[in-house]
């Protein structure tokens, strides 16, 4: 487990960690969660620290894992990652997992050690070239009372379908073998979305189809693009 951040008081609502754990380090209070609760797992790695070119000593570790679970949502940080990847064709295959706006939905892409890599659908500050889902102004991101911060309105009953999603395509991903980039989305419900003030994505509906009254999965090919500059950048350099 690798985490750079803090426990701090808003992750509490939806967040495995509690309360006793708010100041701590993510990594390391949930590595030792895990191991209290699971002890026949024995020992779990764990790091207080970033994804980046100076943690030599991570990027190593990495290297002999049989997957990479990124959900950091950080492009810095995991457009670094799809460089590893695309430069090491001993790299593990990476799962990338992220949510829309109020949770509304939640993606799983997983690129293999060959093939499309996760930069050929996103753009250069990482934002999906496809999403499910469309928002009013200002119903995507809400503003604390009194104190200035912004966030997200959803909590843990919206983030299972998250979960849910992550780890079936985890499982998959470590059972099956499997050779091409795979792009899994959990689309939740259309009454809900509208409440909330979103709806559904016309370039979604035109290239996947109109999720109609949503509640599903769908899973798609995560393509390859010419224009892509980290696949363009990888040719170049072999």
């Amino acid at each position: 487990m690798v985490d750079c951040s803090r426990m701090d008081w808003p992750n509490v609502g939806r967040h495995e960690l509690g309360a006793t754990s708010v100041l701590r380090p993510k990594a390391l209070e949930f590595a030792r969660e895990i191991e209290q609760k699971y002890p026949h797992l024995g020992e779990i790695s764990a790091r207080h620290s970033r994804v980046e070119p100076d943690a030599t000593d991570l990027v190593e570790d990495m290297a002999t894992c049989d997957l990479i679970v990124s959900t950091m949502g950080n492009w810095a940080a995991e457009s670094y990652l799809n460089d590893l990847q695309q430069d090491h064709t001993d790299f593990p295959p990476i799962i990338y997992g992220w949510v829309e706006p109020n949770a509304a939905a939640a993606h799983a892409v997983l690129i293999p050690r060959n093939g499309a890599c996760f930069r050929c659908g996103v753009d250069d500050k990482g934002r999906p070239d496809l999403v499910v889902t469309s928002w009013n102004e200002g119903t995507d991101v809400l503003q604390e009372p009194a104190c200035g911060a912004l966030f997200t309105p959803y909590g843990p009953a919206e983030l299972c379908w998250a979960h849910a999603l992550l780890a079936e395509s985890v499982v998959d991903a470590l059972m099956a073998n499997i050779h091409s980039a795979k792009h899994r989305a959990w689309i939740g419900r259309r009454t809900l979305i509208e409440t909330a003030g979103g709806s559904w994505s016309e370039e979604w509906s035109a290239a996947v189809g109109n999720p109609g009254d949503g509640g599903m999965t769908v899973e798609r090919t995560w393509a390859a693009s010419a224009q892509c500059p980290a696949c363009a950048r990888q040719v170049y350099a072999v």
